[in-house]
């Protein structure tokens, strides 16, 4: 929780940018730290030898094509300098782990979903364990937020909740049922912010409650899952910020 208002005090500024924009600069940053990560908590020097010596040996293979014997000697002596590169690599990558891991959480919670538009109707599905009657659940959405439809789903222990709102907001919705009571908090936006879509239930006949967040799609001239797009971007900008700041 404390991470993650420092997250949100910090990065907040990007829920305002087009999930594409956000994305890119979310792998700059990330990228940005990882690199700067390597280069003052690895031996350089040491890093920059045995690329070289990589590089020298893969010319050797290249040369000695038609020297089986010759290449064989030369590809053992560049997996055991790739060992040693790997080893530097491996033991520098630990540093940057948990910060990745924190960051990513905070990616996850704003980028992983499309938010609610205070402009659309939008649905809520309540997933039952048995078979449920929409008679038997009562379903209060707070002010500004407006019940529309309800419809039992197939199979029939789902029921789904049409809503419309007409402000952005945070809002809520009371759900009574068996002598429990639920409530799902919900926020209509047009920045990148949306409440967890999905939420299970323990201990209840009331398995999960579902909202109708789509699944974020970067598009990049066919529409791809965020974190593909994510990888993609990173491999980009990876070579071109250790070539900047000359990290090997």
């Amino acid at each position: 929780m404390m991470f993650e208002s420092i997250l949100d005090f910090l990065l907040g500024w990007m829920t305002y940018l087009h999930p594409a924009l956000a994305l890119f600069i979310f792998a700059f940053i990330v990228t940005l730290i990882s690199t700067l990560i390597i280069k003052y908590f690895s031996d350089q020097k040491e890093m920059k030898r045995l690329k070289a010596e990589m590089k020298k040996l893969s010319n050797e293979m290249k040369q000695n094509r038609t020297n089986q014997k010759k290449m064989m000697e030369t590809q053992k002596k560049l997996f055991s300098v790739q060992g040693q590169y790997n080893k530097h690599m491996l033991k520098v990558n630990f540093y940057t782990i948990l910060p990745i891991l924190i960051l990513f959480g905070w990616l996850n919670a704003h980028l992983a979903f499309f938010p609610l538009s205070p402009t659309e109707p939008f649905n809520m599905t309540l997933i039952f364990e048995n078979n449920i009657s929409p008679e038997e659940v009562i379903v209060e959405p707070s002010e500004g937020l407006y019940l529309i439809n309800i419809s039992p789903t197939s199979p029939s222990r789902e029921i789904n909740y049409t809503f419309k709102g007409n402000e952005e907001g945070n809002y809520s919705v009371l759900i009574s049922f068996q002598n429990q009571n639920f409530s799902k908090n919900i926020i209509l936006s047009e920045r990148q912010i949306y409440e967890p879509p999905v939420e299970n239930i323990k201990d209840s006949v009331l398995k999960q409650i579902k909202l109708s967040n789509k699944p974020m799609r970067i598009n990049l001239g066919i529409k791809l899952h965020w974190i593909l797009a994510y990888i993609i971007f990173t491999m980009i900008l990876s070579p071109i910020l250790r070539k900047i700041l000359k990290v090997y």
